[in-house]
């Protein structure tokens, strides 16, 4: 096995990010080195686009036909020298965590088999207990804590058959490996939770495959992962009540860190956020706003849905964006400046969740993880690591600025453009960098820089680069 999830967690910068003993640590200044503060206005590289940047790169009808084909694109190709490439380790070891290799709709699911449930718990059960971890206090997390969590999920029972509840997410929630919002460490000073899944949007389906043993946690198969969510964040409703929601034709889309929906027209009485990527049926626009129908749980834990309002000059779309590299640009730019979030800890963005949820506002469905984002198009180069930067940055010139993605097994960027013969990226930086007298320069934040910088960005690290520009299928030789 090789678990990239969290190999990642020792590579998440050129130097662990918790290795502050006895070394300077300081955070990273507003403007990153080889930049300027125009480079962190999306104008700056919109405006020196090559092509039309609102020119529509992929029609709806292409993102529906990206999204079925995404589910028969092949483990196995061949990199740009015409040697063997796989992902299909990267997308086991993510899987063993719970994150799909492909989006799916559990509304779908009418029984699940249980040894296949089992057979989830036991992985995780097993990851948690082969492993030294810390808890919040720097405290080594026991083995008694581990059982008590163990015994928390109630695997023993678990039927032969489940048959599956459905429900909605209410709200912004953090998925969860094991049954608890107590956070485990993979030393005293780190600071990525492991029992973070992924982040999941309001308005998520979910199929409910099992109960924790207090109740108050739910088991669950959402579009791209299985795991933990609490009971709380979820209304349960049938799968056709359910689908009345998240298939509505007309429907409000978030394009911002989050937009506040309120209960009263006024816009006084805040009910719910909605984070980029989340969407909600719209009933109509009017001069105070945008009326939505917003999920919510009943005090007996089943889907009511109510009124809201969001203001007219939101953030948000009715029904997807376009597909444009304007659009690209400026959702990305949305949450320039906001802190690294670790698999969507403290519900911010990791690296692959920025990238996730930009092109979750055009329709497009990707899993979340590196390599699974970046192959979600026709074009993808893979290569070595070892392979030379001018060849890499040969194939970077050849795609289209600002609906390019970038990355490798840890870490993925969205590719600008170019400014006197260097090549820049925005990206969820949870990388440090060096000084000349060795100090460590944290970022740790959503940030624009040059692909020579230190960190995950850095052209030497790249293996994959794939664009959305209508270059058509290419995927190795």
């Amino acid at each position: 096995m090789k678990p990239y999830l969290f190999m990642a967690l020792a590579l998440i910068s050129s130097q662990p990010l918790s290795a502050q003993v006895a070394r300077k640590v300081v955070p990273a200044p507003e403007v990153l080195p080889n930049c300027t503060a125009e480079m962190r206005t999306p104008a700056f590289w919109v405006n020196r686009l090559e092509s039309d940047p609102d020119a529509v790169l992929l029609t709806p009808e292409r993102i529906a036909e990206l999204n079925a084909k995404h589910h028969t694109r092949p483990f196995d190709t061949r990199d740009i020298a015409g040697d063997p490439y796989t992902i299909r380790d990267f997308a086991e070891a993510y899987d063993k965590f719970g994150v799909q290799p492909y989006a799916g709709d559990p509304l779908e699911i009418v029984s699940f088999p249980g040894d296949s449930l089992r057979t989830r718990f036991r992985m995780a059960r097993e990851w948690v207990a082969g492993r030294k971890m810390w808890d919040r206090r720097q405290l080594p997390f026991t083995d008694g804590m581990k059982q008590e969590l163990f015994t928390e999920t109630d695997a023993k029972r678990i039927p032969d058959l489940v048959r599956p509840e459905y429900g909605i997410l209410v709200r912004h929630t953090l998925h969860r490996i094991m049954p608890t919002n107590e956070q485990t460490f993979w030393s005293q000073n780190a600071w990525q939770d492991l029992f973070q899944v992924t982040g999941l949007e309001t308005g998520e389906p979910v199929a409910i495959l099992h109960r924790s043993k207090r109740g108050d946690w739910l088991y669950v198969r959402t579009t791209m992962s299985f795991g933990w969510v609490p009971r709380d964040n979820v209304a349960v409703a049938s799968a056709a009540r359910v689908r009345e929601i998240v298939d509505a034709r007309s429907f409000l889309m978030s394009l911002d860190h989050r937009a506040p929906v309120y209960r009263d027209r006024a816009r006084t009485d805040w009910v719910n956020d909605l984070f980029m990527g989340a969407k909600i049926p719209l009933a109509e626009k009017t001069a105070a706003g945008y009326r939505v129908r917003v999920p919510v749980r009943g005090s007996d834990g089943k889907l009511e849905v109510i009124d809201g309002w969001v203001a007219s000059d939101a953030a948000v779309s009715a029904g997807y964006q376009p597909f444009t590299r304007r659009n690209m640009i400026e959702t990305s730019f949305r949450v320039l400046g906001r802190p690294y979030g670790w698999a969507g800890s403290c519900h911010e963005r990791s690296c692959s969740e920025l990238v996730r949820t930009v092109l979750k506002t055009f329709g497009i469905r990707v899993a979340r993880g590196m390599l699974m984002e970046i192959n979600y198009a026709d074009t993808v180069y893979s290569m070595k690591e070892s392979t030379p930067p001018a060849e890499k940055y040969r194939v970077l010139d050849s795609c289209g600025a600002g609906a390019t993605l970038c990355g490798s097994r840890q870490h993925i960027v969205i590719y600008l453009g170019k400014v006197d013969g260097r090549h820049y990226v925005i990206h969820s930086n949870g990388y440090s960098y060096h000084d000349p007298d060795g100090t460590e320069i944290r970022v740790g934040r959503v940030s624009v820089n040059d692909m020579e910088l230190e960190g995950g960005s850095d052209i030497r690290t790249i293996t994959d680069i794939s664009t959305f520009s209508p270059k058509g299928d290419y995927r190795g030789r």
